[in-house]
């Protein structure tokens, strides 16, 4: 699935936490759009939707019938890799020089990539190219392959019901986001997850595997406002985490 649109994924109980009763409204599902979804690092090698038929037979002494009920539930199968699993997202890598400065009880590395980002800054070159410098990807603000792969199965693991801060119960539906061949404007499945595999190897150690199947309970298009927001989710993200963890 390499080249296209950057798939993304979200949850119920995600938008609701960073937009409260906006996300119950077309303001909030706007908003949603850029501070509510994370980005996969990588898009899937494989996606597949299979489209099952519910029938059923019946056997007389004389006859068999066949009762046929139509379609039941798509069921999308989806395999990738992570990434290589040594790049860091710049938020964490800016933690963690911090860290190690104070662990050496020196500031040295903190004063020399200080340093360097003043000396990138004097030659005209943007921010987030300065900290690319140490990680590797210039989209890195807030994902990285370890954390694309946490925050999905964090995603599976959430449970189906929630109550929110009125008290009030909700039907916790996750999101994907998908951009492919078939849909190339893009569309957002709702629906549930009903495994997730991470087969590790000794064969490859610098990526990470993953696996999972998806129930499609309904599909619906990406609208062109939510697309437009849906670019800067990378930003965004970064923002959400931040309300959340404030309780905004």
């Amino acid at each position: 699935m390499a080249g296209f649109t950057p798939f993304q994924f979200s949850s119920r109980k995600l938008q609701m936490q960073t937009l409260g009763s906006l996300a119950n409204n077309v303001v909030g599902e706007q908003l949603s759009a850029l501070l509510s979804w994370y980005e996969m690092w990588i898009n899937p090698q494989k996606l597949t939707l299979k489209y099952n038929f519910q029938q059923n037979v019946q056997y007389t002494a004389g006859s068999i019938v066949t009762f046929h009920y139509g379609r039941t539930i798509t069921e999308m199968t989806v395999e990738g890799v992570c990434g290589w699993i040594a790049i860091q997202s710049e938020s964490s890598a800016l933690a963690n020089m911090a860290m190690q400065g104070l662990f050496q009880r020196s500031m040295k590395a903190t004063k020399a990539f200080g340093g360097d980002m003043v000396k990138n800054l004097t030659n005209k070159q943007s921010l987030i190219r300065n900290y690319s410098t140490y990680t590797g990807k210039s989209v890195a603000i807030n994902n990285s392959p370890r954390e694309f792969l946490q925050r999905l199965q964090d995603l599976a693991n959430e449970p189906m019901y929630f109550i929110d801060r009125s008290g009030v119960e909700h039907y916790n539906t996750k999101y994907i986001k998908i951009f492919t061949k078939r849909y190339p404007e893009g569309v957002v499945c709702e629906g549930y997850f009903t495994s997730f595999e991470i087969p590790e190897s000794s064969d490859d150690a610098q990526t990470i595997s993953y696996r999972f199947t998806y129930n499609v309970e309904n599909i619906r298009p990406v609208g062109m406002i939510e697309r437009t927001l849906g670019m800067f989710a990378g930003l965004g993200s970064g923002a959400g985490d931040l309300m959340r963890g404030l309780g905004l």
